[in-house]
């Protein structure tokens, strides 16, 4: 009995571990986008905003109204970096992205 307990719950962990979305490494993120010719400081901002979005997806651990939350938020901060940037840094970010 205390084996399958054991199983059931490694295989649990596992399970809710594996659905967690993780934020990817932040300073390798930044050198790609460095590396596709976006300056350093719009860089950063885009950065640092994927990795705010990504470590709060991972706590609202699939609240949909947290999500739907972050996904506004996100968003906004889209649309003002957008506002910020250079034509020519917003043409590279979107091949970037395509």
């Amino acid at each position: 009995m205390f084996k399958q307990l054991l199983f059931f719950s490694a295989v649990f962990f596992v399970i809710c571990y594996a659905n967690r979305p993780y934020p990817e490494d932040p300073k390798q993120a930044l050198a790609d986008l460095q590396a596709a010719g976006i300056d350093k400081k719009y860089a950063e901002k885009l950065v640092a905003i994927e990795h705010k979005v990504n470590e709060a997806t991972a706590k609202a651990n699939g609240n949909a109204e947290k999500l739907k939350k972050i996904q506004e938020k996100y968003k906004k901060s889209h649309a003002r970096i957008e506002k910020i940037m250079p034509k020519e840094q917003l043409e590279k970010w979107k091949k970037f992205l395509a």
